[in-house]
């Protein structure tokens, strides 16, 4: 009797966890970007997969996950390393759901990508102020003594009652 591999690692071929990857977004590295695949495989059929495990408590529509660029970013950058990677495939691994969920994207789409991330990118660097955004996740900010729109609860909270 021949060996069976265990599920579910006999999919495909891991090439990466945690991989570190940089994207250049203009050819030159005047607009580069790094991020970390949380897994990198290549399937048997040759398609590199894009690995994502998210723990949140909701299920994004596939609507807005053919719209995610931080997998479609990380797309560009894995082309760019494996230039045979012609088909790649974008997972994302909801844990909370056990529901695994993909997309794709074309060459227009990525170069349209590329082109929104240099925009926003310059519109950063020309930014002289910048307004506080205030959201749930304020609560974990180690900065709050420094945010405009908080920094007044950490005072209070350093003074005496009365």
């Amino acid at each position: 009797m021949e060996p069976v591999a265990p599920v579910p690692f006999d999919q495909s071929r891991v090439l990466g966890l945690e991989q570190k990857i940089f994207v250049d977004l203009d050819g030159s590295g005047k607009y580069r970007v790094m991020g970390y695949i949380d897994r990198l495989a290549r399937a048997a059929d040759g398609t590199y997969e894009i690995h994502d495990y998210k723990t949140s408590s909701g299920l994004p529509g596939q609507n807005d996950l053919d719209e995610d660029r931080q997998l479609a970013l990380y797309q560009i950058g894995v082309e760019a390393m494996w230039r045979n990677a012609a088909n790649v495939r974008l997972v994302w691994h909801y844990v909370a759901f056990d529901k695994d969920l993909t997309s794709s994207r074309t060459p227009a789409q990525l170069a349209a990508l590329k082109a929104e991330m240099i925009g926003l990118i310059d519109r950063i660097e020309r930014t002289t102020v910048f307004e506080p955004c205030e959201s749930p996740l304020c609560d974990w900010c180690p900065y709050r003594d420094l945010c405009p729109a908080k920094k007044h609860e950490a005072r209070v909270a350093s003074r005496p009652a009365e």
